[in-house]
């Protein structure tokens, strides 16, 4: 029996396919790759009205699908939620998925159909090298793990640190970016640990405490590890600072689950809204009304995905090749994007928007 979310996905599917038969100027479907608790899929719908309200006479209207298959295995799922997807009627690109291991399984199924994938919060630099229809907004994990090391060696000053590393695309890829950049500063890595979610966390950070002496701890990870480990070298390792990956910025989860511990916890934030900027204070003033709550990176880069995918519908119409070309050139053939993270494009000049942060009163401040 299929799923409530699969068939809302085929009743709309049926909507658009008829549209497209009485009018070839019906609307374009824009694939949502999230599940259907995700808590950015606001931003979606803020994305979509943004979109329709700035809609011109004679330009199609842009509406979302989102498929929230739930299946056994995350790789399978995603790549079942692709499939779903390009068989849409109307699709035209695909704003997804919402980790790396799902973008880079799905990437085969988009690759095939020739429909664009663009994941907005996705930050494996084997992204790059996924297909011609993959495209990351956010930055790779190889420009965040030097951004962290940067950090620990130039403002924290470290000179051997301890990593943690969530044994999965995102947590190795960190590492990975991290190390190198650690080892061009002449900063020792004096204990590497690979982790997973169902490990015990405070035994990891006690036995590295007991086997060496760390100035830094650095944990790519999510924010309940992160947490964890933070709680626990307030116990071990006094006075240490434990410095995150974007993934762990989840509020309030960190902050509830850190305690106390949340004074010494420093988190990758891929986006800090500038009170400059119209376009930011509009859109979190929107989010707000919209969900109760202020909107962090994740909420902002999805948002941004979205309009960027209605821009390129606007600019070269509903082809999904003519849209990948788009978003290929921009920057170069196209001028870069201004979102409310700032200016996207997605050649080799593409600017970082990494800000670290310390979370006060619950909120990310950025670290002057």
């Amino acid at each position: 029996m299929p799923s409530p979310a699969q068939v809302r996905t085929a009743l709309l599917a049926g909507c658009l396919f008829a549209a497209a038969c009485r009018n070839e100027a019906g609307p374009v479907a824009l694939g949502v790759a999230y599940q259907a608790e995700n808590l950015t899929l606001p931003a979606v719908e803020l994305a979509i009205a943004d979109l329709e309200a700035a809609r011109q006479p004679g330009e199609p209207r842009i509406v979302h699908v989102v498929d929230s298959t739930l299946l056994g295995d995350a790789a399978e799922t995603e790549v079942h939620r692709a499939e779903s997807l390009v068989r849409t009627p109307g699709v035209a690109a695909v704003l997804g998925h919402s980790s790396s291991r799902g973008a880079l399984a799905a990437a085969p199924v988009y690759d095939s159909a020739g429909i664009p994938q663009l994941t907005a919060i996705a930050t494996s630099r084997r992204l790059r090298l996924a297909g011609p229809y993959t495209f990351a907004l956010a930055p790779d994990d190889s420009a965040e793990g030097a951004f962290i090391g940067d950090f620990v060696a130039g403002q924290l000053g470290a000179r051997q640190v301890a990593l943690f590393c969530e044994n999965d695309e995102y947590g190795r890829g960190l590492c990975s970016g991290v190390e190198a950049e650690l080892a061009r500063r002449a900063v020792r890595v004096v204990d590497r640990v690979p982790f997973n979610n169902a490990g015990d966390h405070a035994t990891l950070l006690a036995a590295t405490a007991q086997r060496s002496d760390p100035d830094v701890v650095i944990v790519a990870g999510r924010q309940m590890a992160v947490a964890a480990f933070a709680v626990a070298a307030a116990e071990h390792l006094p006075g240490v600072p434990v410095v995150a990956g974007d993934a762990a910025l989840v509020l309030p989860d960190l902050a509830n689950a850190a305690g106390d511990a949340i004074a010494n916890i420093y988190v990758t934030s891929l986006w800090q809204p500038d009170a400059r900027d119209t376009a930011s204070r509009r859109f979190i003033s929107a989010f707000e009304a919209k969900t109760g709550r202020r909107p962090g990176p994740f909420d902002a880069l999805t948002y941004d995905a979205m309009m960027l995918l209605g821009r390129a519908i606007r600019e070269v119409g509903r082809d999904p090749d003519a849209i990948a070309e788009w978003l290929r050139t921009l920057g170069d053939a196209h001028p870069a994007y201004r979102g409310v993270t700032g200016s996207i494009e997605f050649g080799p000049e593409r600017k970082s928007r990494l800000v670290m942060t310390r979370i006060v009163d619950g909120t990310p401040v950025a670290v002057p």
